[in-house]
């Protein structure tokens, strides 16, 4: 029996099966209930077999039963119980059904509300006690309150109007997307789009590095959360035109993540398989729409709307592609693949199949023949398989983001994640396993046992040697480039640029001249130290033939200190004249245009440098100076990702070993959009300065291919420097030990 009662599109539903009742502390399977009797049903053929979909229009919920299932469904008239609808079946002849396999489909219509219990007890229940009366109820109704409590922590969902009504009154106004001549006519022009989008591929990799700027996540927010209710609309619009009732829309809260659903469940009820392969494609469609619209946006446009219109593209295109129409969740590219194929609860059945196959070839148990044939078998089996790798990276990269977003809470969220994905069904199956509930007993119950615990043993084992491995892990070092010889000449005084002797490009050499400043106010005072100087030494021969000694003495020694001056002067003006002190090519622009113009002593004035030597300055924690070591030692060749996108082979070439506060480069700051958290610090010489929060150690890594010499001096980076350390260390020190200022 196969439940759809998931919206068509909810990130969460690829997990909320698992959020809901658990079966193993439901009470006692009830002896007699009865059918609800506004249950419908309809035989349809898919996949070569016949079924029987149910459906409850108070519910909205459809169900797929098999043939025998439904009969026996029928016959829940509220006064057989088990046993006599299972002796029935008997001799009918019909259906080969025990009485425990009728009261456990009678749980399982009990628990999807589909039957309810009749309270009237037998008469073999009168009087005696029962093993599964009030404290047992209890505990299973405790335990069912305590799952949806940790349920809610990680999936609410919250309706929020009736969509029926809003889709009914939307047709009108955007069905004629969905004609198809119009579809054939936009989905041409998606197809263009994507081409164009990848003859820009490297604008778009730099425009998606300043979608993820700190600065900018709230807008992305907003457009993320408009586009996701376009593409529920989407879904609406096209169930509706093809007669589907439109169940509730509203927002779930999936993981903190507020997301829009809407609830077109009803869709069971077309029968052809393509109306809902094309409902189910519905919010792609509209979403790649306004994607495809975004991307020419941003072609002609500049500043702020080009970059919205890039916010829109890559949300509403790239990212919905890679998320809704990826079949290995249970999101449109799921729902597409399962009415395809003609396979309904496409996981599940292709899950159960996989595990089967584990037991049998593990534990050697039998394998339970599937409904499934011909080439879906194999088919849904392999669907599992990548479902369950891709989901373990998918899912623990989601848990492990929240407990480093949300610390403590989302440390909280992750355990009830991980409690009820992975403790509960492996408690579950490990219960099954153990009590083997087989009729025929082969293998004996002490080989399974044997083999389960075997197999929990290599388990562990294998899991601690993972733990104790080396982190697969990277280090994010901050980086900036800068050129490895360079020389930045300054103004020693104030004055005029005279002169200008370099162009822009132009190869230079030491000593050669580059330009010449002019200061008229010391060139004067020049001239008058030197004339006053003469004058003193004149004045001290005259004062010698005329007898006065001591005169001409004090005359001479002022004469002296004057010549000093004046030469203290002209080495001043010796200075103005700027000369190159190391090789390289001038990398200042527009050098001509200084001739004439008034600089400041200090101000710059040329920038030389060889443009093809450029290094990264890094800054790295020195808590980390072990893995800096192992990767000196290994000569290992990392790699660094620019803030352009683009990455870089690198060599470390020296250490700065004195750890220190100070902050290099102030484009590294978490304030100027960097990675280092800083605090300011008052400084009486300075003023008011920034300083790192913990000791760093600097170090420069040199480019090892031709990729290197084309970035920008100045642009900054992050080093992928590979860690030493064992992998629950990391770990460890990535949840617990983490400054909470860098989170």
């Amino acid at each position: 029996m196969t439940p759809r009662s998931e919206p068509v599109d909810a990130i969460a539903a690829d997990l909320e099966d698992l959020a809901g009742v658990d079966p193993s502390v439901a009470p006692e399977p009830p002896k007699v209930v009865r059918l609800d009797p506004e249950l419908s049903f309809r035989m349809v053929r898919t996949g070569g077999v016949d079924v029987v979909r149910v459906s409850h229009p108070g519910t909205n919920v459809y169900f797929q039963f098999g043939m025998a299932e439904a009969h026996v469904a029928r016959m829940f008239d509220g006064v057989r119980d088990s046993d006599a609808i299972a002796e029935a079946l008997l001799a009918d002849g019909l259906i080969d059904w025990r009485a425990e396999d009728v009261s456990a489909l009678a749980a399982l219509l009990v628990q999807n509300r589909l039957a309810s219990v009749c309270r009237t007890p037998l008469p073999d229940q009168r009087g005696g006690g029962n093993a599964a009366g009030p404290p047992s109820a209890a505990q299973a109704s405790l335990s069912r309150l305590l799952l949806k409590i940790t349920s809610w922590l990680i999936s609410v969902r919250i309706p929020v109007i009736h969509a029926d009504g809003p889709a009914d009154r939307g047709v009108p106004w955007l069905g004629a997307l969905f004609q198809r001549h119009v579809v054939a006519s936009l989905c041409a022009f998606i197809l263009l789009t994507m081409g164009a989008s990848w003859n820009h591929r490297q604008l778009l990799k730099a425009e998606l590095m300043r979608v993820f700027s700190d600065r900018t996540w709230l807008l992305m927010l907003v457009v993320w959360a408009g586009l996701k209710v376009v593409h529920e609309a989407g879904h609406a619009i096209a169930a509706k035109r093809l007669g589907v009732r439109i169940g509730h829309a509203g927002v779930m809260f999936f993981l903190f993540a507020p997301i829009a659903y809407v609830d077109v469940t009803a869709a069971w009820s077309l029968p052809q398989r393509w109306f809902r392969v094309a409902i189910a494609l519905a919010g792609i469609y509209v979403e790649l729409i306004v994607a495809s619209i975004a991307f020419w946006v941003w072609c002609f446009t500049e500043g702020f709307i080009s970059h919205l219109a890039a916010q829109v593209f890559f949300v509403g295109g790239p990212a919905t592609l890679l998320v809704n129409a990826n079949p290995l969740l249970r999101l449109d590219g799921y729902y597409v693949v399962s009415d395809a194929t003609e396979i309904p609860n496409l996981r599940g059945r292709g899950r159960a199949q996989l595990l089967g196959w584990w037991e049998k070839r593990s534990l050697g148990l039998p394998l339970e023949p599937s409904t499934l044939h011909s080439w879906r078998l194999p088919f849904a089996t392999c669907h599992a398989a990548a479902s369950v790798l891709f989901q373990v990276f998918w899912m623990g990269g989601l848990l492990f983001s929240v407990v480093w977003w949300a610390g403590p809470v989302g440390l909280i969220v992750a355990s009830a994640a991980l409690v009820l994905w992975c403790f509960l069904p492996l408690s579950r199956w490990l219960i099954r396993v153990w009590n083997d509930p087989r009729a025929n007993g082969q293998p004996p119950i002490w080989l399974v046992r044997g083999r389960l615990l075997g197999s929990i043993l290599s388990s562990v084992l294998l899991l601690s040697v993972i733990l104790m491995a080396p982190s697969p892990f990277s280090m994010g070092v901050a980086s900036v480039v800068r050129l490895s010889e360079d020389q930045v000449i300054r103004s020693p005084r104030d004055g005029f640029v005279r002169t200008v002797s370099a162009r822009s490009g132009q190869r230079v050499y030491p000593g050669e001249t580059l330009l010449e400043i002019t200061d008229k106010e010391l060139e004067v005072k020049q001239i008058e130290m030197l004339s006053e100087a003469e004058s003193a030494r004149l004045l001290a021969v005259g004062q010698e033939q005329r007898g006065e000694l001591g005169l001409a003495v004090a005359s001479r020694k002022r004469a002296a200190r004057l010549e000093a001056q004046n030469e203290a002067l002209v080495s001043q003006l010796a200075d103005l004249q700027v000369h190159a002190s190391t090789s390289g090519y001038v990398l200042t622009p527009r050098l001509q245009q200084m001739t004439g113009r008034f600089v400041k002593a200090g101000q710059e004035l040329i920038h030389v440098g060889d443009a093809t030597a450029k290094e990264l300055l890094c800054v790295l924690d020195a808590n980390q100076l072990p893995s800096l070591k192992s990767a000196m030692t290994r000569s290992q060749v990392l790699r660094a990702t620019m803030s352009d996108g683009r990455l870089v082979n690198l060599v470390i070439e020296r250490v700065r070993p004195r750890a220190s506060l100070h902050l290099p480069e102030p484009a590294l700051a978490a304030t100027a959009g960097g990675t280092l958290p800083v605090r300011p610090v008052s400084d009486e010489r300075r003023g008011e300065q920034l300083e790192l929060l913990t000791p760093h150690v600097e170090f420069i890594a040199k480019p090892v291919d031709e990729q290197g010499f084309d970035l920008p001096v100045g642009q900054t980076g992050v080093l992928h420097l590979f860690d030493s350390t064992p992998l629950w260390q990391r770990l460890w020190t990535r949840l617990w030990m983490t400054d909470s200022t860098s989170r």
